[in-house]
């Protein structure tokens, strides 16, 4: 109860924020891309290994650590393929089933980010066996929250502790799907180029 206490208090101060970040990022013509999935999916990890490779500044990344709720707030990055190929990055809260019932209407508004977004990256941990289950509650959700007509790539992550990923090599693209390693960064490149093909202005 306290710590849910807590949560919702910092939720919605992070609201705020959020909203004029929001304003001032619809003013630009950069694409946005929203990292959306269950908890502990390794979002969090995708972001950083792709702030690792396309900006080179550490003081960007975000907390990576085994436990609900690690990531609260939205953070927003920058990333930069060259060319003038550039596109915003936002990381949130992680899904979960049957959020408790004092927290929903706070991570709901959190989870609106992704109700901004030109594209939606749907992370999922193809190692997990209820890894059908958490697509299931995110797309639901997702839905609820009047993001379900924006376009999807399905990054299935973890994919290298998987033996085989439909008989093929890492990292395998199929139309809007990716099965891929952020832990170990293949399919990182391929990941950006499926994202620009799909949202690029």
């Amino acid at each position: 109860r306290d710590r849910i206490s807590r949560l919702s208090k910092d939720l919605e101060e992070i609201k705020n924020h959020r909203e004029v970040a929001r304003q001032n990022r619809s003013r630009t013509a950069v694409p946005v891309a929203a990292i959306v999935g269950y908890t502990n999916a390794g979002k969090s990890t995708l972001m950083n290994k792709l702030l690792d490779k396309y900006t080179r500044d550490a003081s960007k990344k975000v907390l990576e650590k085994n436990m609900l709720f690690a990531t609260l707030d939205t953070t927003v990055r920058r990333i930069s393929m060259g060319g003038g190929r550039d596109f915003l990055l936002s990381d949130t809260v992680g899904f979960i089933h049957q959020l408790p019932t004092a927290l929903i209407k706070a991570f709901r508004s959190t989870l609106e980010e992704a109700r901004e977004a030109d594209l939606l990256l749907h992370v999922l941990d193809y190692s997990d066996e209820s890894c059908r289950m958490q697509r299931e509650v995110t797309d639901m959700t997702l839905k609820e929250l009047g993001a379900g007509d924006i376009p999807v790539i399905y990054v299935y992550n973890k994919a290298d502790l998987v033996e085989t990923v439909d008989g093929g090599k890492l990292p395998r693209v199929i139309d809007h799907k990716i099965y891929m390693s952020a832990k170990t960064g293949e399919g990182i490149p391929e990941l950006v180029e499926l994202i620009w093909n799909m949202c690029g202005k």
